[in-house]
């Protein structure tokens, strides 16, 4: 069996260097707040959605007085997409779905983060090439890839609820041409792609640090 010489995993928080440990400690601090962040947004949002009906109301008229300013909409408002004239309140269903769909983007930030916490609160602890860590890594990496996608899909319903059909049901059940039409108006942007691909990277960098570690145990077990 082929050998390297591979650095063996710190194992220990006496082992950490002082500036790791407060690199560590700064990036966690960092995901404190942005978990912070995400939950009083949610919060926020569920008021509006959910409990202040007419802020909803003034929020969709908004949207679709200044929609068709936008030069990717222009041709679709043209071809009628407005679908409906806006109703002077939207019902409790109607609302909650508006707060529910983001909920999925903001699931996977929370997830990521948390993951992200424990990463670093292992860094801490002198948890560095080890396994464990790697595997942390690899799942920060696919919630990054899946943010791109259901970031555009949350972004497609919301629009179909703006500018299609004021029902809940028909948001997520009905079909037509409309729906293409938003899909490639909404469709993959360059920063989404970019946040792809650095995904995949850390997903990558993360299986690499795992087979690493494997490696760096079969060589202690030479020793």
């Amino acid at each position: 069996m082929a050998r390297y010489n591979l650095p063996l995993a710190i194992s220990t928080a006496e082992g950490v260097p002082d500036k790791i440990r407060s690199l560590a400690r700064t990036a966690q601090i960092i995901a404190i707040i942005g978990i912070t962040l995400i939950i009083w947004l949610m919060i926020e949002s569920f008021r509006t959605a959910v409990i202040s009906p007419d802020e909803i109301a003034e929020i969709m008229s908004f949207v679709r007085e200044n929609i068709g300013e936008s030069p990717d909409f222009k041709e679709a408002v043209a071809n009628g997409i407005i679908g409906y004239p806006l109703p002077p309140s939207y019902s409790l269903e109607f609302r909650a779905l508006f707060f529910i769909i983001p909920l999925l983007s903001s699931f996977l930030g929370l997830y990521a983060l948390f993951y992200a916490l424990r990463l670093f609160r292992g860094y801490r602890r002198g948890n560095i090439f080890t396994e464990t860590s790697a595997n942390r890594l690899a799942r920060i990496g696919w919630s990054v890839v899946l943010l791109a996608p259901v970031t555009s899909l949350e972004e497609y319903w919301i629009l179909k609820a703006i500018l299609v059909t004021p029902s809940p049901l028909s948001i997520l059940t009905s079909y037509n041409g409309h729906d293409l039409t938003l899909f490639s108006i909404v469709g993959v942007e360059q920063l989404d792609a970019f946040a792809i691909v650095i995904g995949l990277l850390m997903v990558l960098v993360g299986r690499i640090l795992r087979e690493a570690t494997k490696i760096s145990e079969e060589n202690q077990s030479f020793i």
